[in-house]
């Protein structure tokens, strides 16, 4: 699945939200533009649209039927609306709507946007999940790490997980469970750091402790950086359209 997947009128999409805290009782950087914040993160989808685009347009030649020469064609043009849906605009929007409710906004440090991309362990857990064979309120833990390889159907886990730099270590954070609106399911996480960090990988997890757990979406943004005892808002909306 790329930034969308559906069926007839049905399509599933999301984005993530990062925001990044300084520590209560340390000496406050500089607080974080909203704008610049939004206006990186947009380049970053700008960037992820044309690896997606050019990779799509190097499998079209070897396309075995018109059928697959189609679908390319319309995952190609999903990976065009991804980068028209997400521009600086309303990635700023976004994120300034967040920091409206966050009690620590003057402690901003540092952010970022990026868009969804359910992974195919992610799918097969869903469908599981309708099966009644796992919960699907498990599908809540929020994990980081600091890989920069775009992110693929096929990944099952993070490209490098943050682990002893969490606080506490190889402890996911557990996100809460609820809706942004009557078709967007949110779920909000914080994690902790205890060590020097660039964060540029989010994952959300159906197990709390590292390794281990079903990945249902791995999303890569541009670097967050976290220092001793900051903390990382992380807001995933899924959306049903």
């Amino acid at each position: 699945m790329n930034a969308h997947k559906g069926h007839e009128g049905l399509m599933v999409s999301g984005a993530l939200a990062a925001l990044a805290f300084s520590a209560d009782g340390l000496p406050r950087r500089a607080r974080a533009d909203v704008g610049l914040v939004a206006r990186r993160s947009a380049a970053h989808v700008g960037g992820q649209v044309e690896h997606r685009l050019s990779a799509l347009a190097a499998r079209v030649p070897y396309a075995r039927s018109r059928e697959e020469q189609i679908d390319l064609r319309i995952k190609a043009l999903r990976a065009e609306q991804l980068g028209l849906r997400f521009g600086p605009d309303r990635i700023e929007a976004h994120l300034r709507d967040l920091l409206r409710e966050h009690p620590k906004a003057d402690h901003f440090t540092a952010g970022a946007f990026g868009p969804n991309l359910i992974v195919n362990t992610g799918e097969g857990y869903l469908v599981d999940a309708w099966q009644n064979l796992v919960p699907l309120t498990n599908m809540r833990y929020h994990g980081v790490g600091t890989g920069t390889n775009a992110a693929a159907e096929t990944d099952a886990d993070l490209q490098i997980a943050s682990t002893t730099a969490l606080n506490p270590d190889s402890v996911r954070a557990t996100g809460s469970i609820g809706e942004a609106s009557q078709s967007v399911f949110r779920t909000a996480g914080t994690l902790t750091f205890d060590a020097i960090t660039a964060v540029t990988e989010w994952g959300l997890f159906s197990q709390q402790a590292i390794p281990g757990g079903v990945m249902w979406s791995r999303i890569v943004f541009a670097s967050i950086p976290a220092g001793v005892g900051d903390s990382v808002l992380f807001t995933y909306d899924l959306t049903i359209e």
